[in-house]
Parts: C-alpha cells; sequence; structure tokens
C-alpha cells in the first residue's frame, strides 16, 4: 500500500522474495502504479483499498508517515498482518492503539526499521555484545541531507527513528531522559534540524544530530567504548562498519530484503519480530518526548514509572 518513491522499493522486495507471493499493490497515483507493475510483472493494482481479507494474508504500509495509524488499524482490524514504514505513528496514543489491535486480533505488527536488518548494525551488535571496544560509555548519531519538505514535515520524524531504534537497540534499554533543541522551519510545521541528547540508567549517554536542510549526506553512528570504538556509516555504498579504524568484514544481504524476509517468516510462525509493536512502540515515546521538549526550548522530559515521558512543570 503506497507505491511511491520507498514504496517501490518495498515492492521490488517482496516480489524477489520466494517464500510470499505479492497480490495487489495499491495506489492512488497512476504513474506509481505503472512503475509497481513493471517491476512486478503481473500483479493486481488498485487505486484504494478495499476488503483486503479475502485476497491477501499481510500488508505492508508505505504512505506518508501520517496517514500510517489509519491505514494499519483499518488492516489489523480486519485480521490481516502488517509491515508499516516508520515511524508506527507520530503520537504515543495511536502507536499503543495499534500494538493494542495486533495483540486483540493474533496477528503480527512490525514497523521498517530496517537498519536494524543491516548487516553491518547487526555485527556491531555482535562486536559490542563481545566486548570488542570494552564497556560502551556514549553513542553518536548524525544523519542529514535533503528531503522533501512537503511530504516530511519535521527532521525529527522524517530521520530521527533510525538513529532512535539503532541506539534503543545497542543500549537495550529505554532512556531514562530525553532532551532536545531545534531549528523550527519556516512554516512552523516543525523543525528542519535537531539535536537530542539520551541518559540511561546504566550511564551511558547518547548524542542525535539531524538535519533535511544540509546538502551534504551523512549517515554515521558512532560506538564509544572505553577500550576503543566502532563506526556503522550507512551513507557508504552497502553500508561500512570500522572497529578501532579499521574495516570489518559483515554478513551477505540488503537491509530491506532481509526486513521484509524476516516480517514473512515473522507473520507465518506467530513470533514477535524484531522491530515489533513494542520495540515501535518505544522509539515512539522518545521521539514524542523530544519534540516537547524540543517546543519548549530543551526541557527534560524524564520517563514515570509507566514507561511514558513527562516533563515537570
Amino acid at each position: 500500500m503506497g507505491t511511491g518513491r520507498w514504496g517501490i522499493n518495498v515492492v521490488r522486495s517482496f516480489a524477489r522474495l520466494d517464500t510470499v507471493d505479492l497480490t495487489v499493490v495499491i495506489d492512488p497515483d497512476p504513474a506509481a502504479l505503472r512503475r509497481a507493475r513493471a517491476a512486478a510483472p503481473g500483479v493486481h493494482s488498485a487505486s484504494k483499498a478495499d476488503d483486503l481479507r479475502r485476497r491477501v494474508d499481510m500488508v505492508s504500509v508505505c504512505t506518508p508517515s501520517a496517514d500510517h495509524p489509519d491505514h494499519a488499524l483499518a488492516l489489523l482490524g480486519q485480521g490481516l498482518h502488517v509491515l508499516v514504514e516508520k515511524p508506527l505513528a507520530m503520537t504515543p496514543p495511536r502507536a499503543e492503539e495499534l500494538v493494542r489491535e495486533a495483540a486483540l486480533r493474533g496477528v503480527t505488527l512490525m514497523v521498517g526499521h530496517q537498519l536494524l536488518f543491516h548487516p553491518a548494525f547487526r555485527r556491531l551488535e555482535e562486536l559490542v555484545a563481545e566486548g570488542a571496544i570494552g564497556r560502551v560509555v556514549s553513542l553518536r548519531a548524525e544523519r542529514s541531507g535533503l528531503a522533501d519538505m512537503e511530504r516530511e514535515p519535521d527532521v525529527l520524524w522524517c530521520y530521527g527513528p533510525h538513529d532512535v531504534a539503532m541506539i534503543l537497540s545497542l543500549a537495550g534499554a529505554a532512556p531514562l531522559t530525553v532532551t532536545a533543541a531545534g531549528i523550527p522551519r519556516r512554516d512552523g510545521a516543525g523543525f528542519e534540524t535537531a539535536a537530542v541528547n539520551l541518559t540511561f540508567a546504566s550511564g551511558l549517554d547518547a548524542e542525535i544530530r539531524l538535519s533535511m536542510v544540509h546538502s551534504g549526506r551523512v549517515r554515521r553512528l558512532t560506538v564509544l567504548g572505553e577500550r576503543g570504538s566502532a563506526l556503522f556509516d550507512d551513507g557508504m555504498r552497502g553500508g561500512r562498519l570500522t572497529l578501532l579504524g579499521k574495516p570489518v568484514a559483515v554478513g551477505p544481504g540488503e537491509a530491506l530484503a532481509l526486513e521484509c524476509a524476516h516480517f514473512v517468516e515473522c507473520a507465518t510462525r506467530n513470533v514477535e519480530p524484531r522491530t515489533g509493536g513494542a520495540h515501535a512502540l518505544l522509539v515512539t515515546r522518545v521521539l514524542s518526548a523530544a519534540v516537547s521538549s524540543a517546543r519548549l526550548g530543551g526541557e527534560t522530559a524524564v520517563a514515570d514509572a509507566r514507561g511514558e515521558y513527562v516533563i515537570a512543570g
């Protein structure tokens, strides 16, 4: 559902999987549908989603971010397994609603945090777990590049999910505090640049710097340990991982293809995905707290006993 700039990549990935039949592509744009049919010859196309339950088992949602919750809720309500592009939702209550609906229907809900499936990031996780750089003390993420300002109104929701998802995975816990600052867009629709700081109970801290107006394309995650550092650079073609300044060999595979295959496997076997509802809800809570903090001039949001973030006063 949604075969635009990113959705067409998802179409190609599912078309190449031998574990599923790509049955239907949906988009209101005739040109987008033509591209999808070219990528997946023989697939049925439609301009809108009707009752899909009789025709498919699972759906991938690649529509604009603001539409994700409504589309996902309708599909989950039909008893379909759903893969939603990031972000799952742009408010915690909507994300919670989707998690509840998936549990009620007994179906798989997964979110497209594709970098968690990148072979270089998976190898980075292994190296950190093995103690290759000693105890991790700090994480630093940078992500910038020109973005479609009409389609993506806020840098925190456009670029932020990638880095928050990776940091949460490496930290293995929810942050205690979230603090953010940003430069608002001229139209006031959101932030065009942002800096986010996270602190964790372990003493780990993380910093994320985002820009959707900087022409230079930067995609870096640096992990600082007591005995050295590691760098995951997904701005490089195919991604690159270095440890103590030296290149590290990683396994084969393309992140999106691995993500799609994982979704199919989880839906088929009825197991919780690596980027399932609980993970996506935490990412949503952290980003929502960052937005609130930035709007209030950098006030710190603190996790309460329920895992929700509250700004005092």
